[in-house]
């Protein structure tokens, strides 16, 4: 909880208080249990008492969607699937959009995904993911975590893909 406040939801708080926005939208990439999204939700209604947020779960599993039925007026589900741009949905207005460890599996290009992200224009994106380029070779649980993503062949071109999205936007 403290890693997603001090890395998400503060963040997310900042840009809001700078922008006065009236209606927020909130999208995980990845929802899996929903955890992150109620969490946010506590976190924005005890900051902002009197928002106007939803929170909408961004992700392929129906176990997902079932929980998310449980959870209030204001959160939704919307299906994507990362391999299938047709089902990307569309990202409104004011909007922030956030993944934790949800896009590590991808095993072709992300670049894909990453347009999508950049041309819905949201106010803040917060992607935390493990990547190989990140961890030391020269230590030995980052070396076992480095085999296994090289294996799994997770992100080839996740910062290369972000730094061409970012010259050409």
């Amino acid at each position: 909880r403290l890693m997603m406040q001090n890395l998400v939801y503060l963040p997310f708080l900042k840009t809001i208080l700078e922008t006065d926005l009236k209606e927020i939208n909130f999208y995980e990439l990845g929802a899996g249990t929903n955890h992150n999204l109620y969490f946010l939700k506590k976190f924005i209604d005890y900051h902002l008492p009197n928002n106007k947020a939803n929170y909408i779960a961004l992700d392929w599993s129906d176990s997902t969607r079932e929980i998310i039925k449980n959870m209030g007026r204001n959160f939704s589900y919307k299906y994507i699937n990362y391999y299938k741009p047709e089902t990307f949905p569309l990202i409104k207005e004011n909007s922030f959009v956030f993944s934790l460890a949800s896009l590590e599996q991808i095993n072709i290009s992300s670049e894909t995904i990453l347009n999508f992200i950049a041309e819905s224009n949201p106010k803040l994106v917060i992607n935390i993911e493990p990547i190989s380029q990140t961890l030391s070779r020269n230590s030995l649980l980052d070396k076992q975590s480095i085999a296994y993503m090289e294996s799994r062949n997770y992100l080839p071109d996740f910062i290369s893909s972000i730094l061409k999205i970012k010259m050409n936007k």
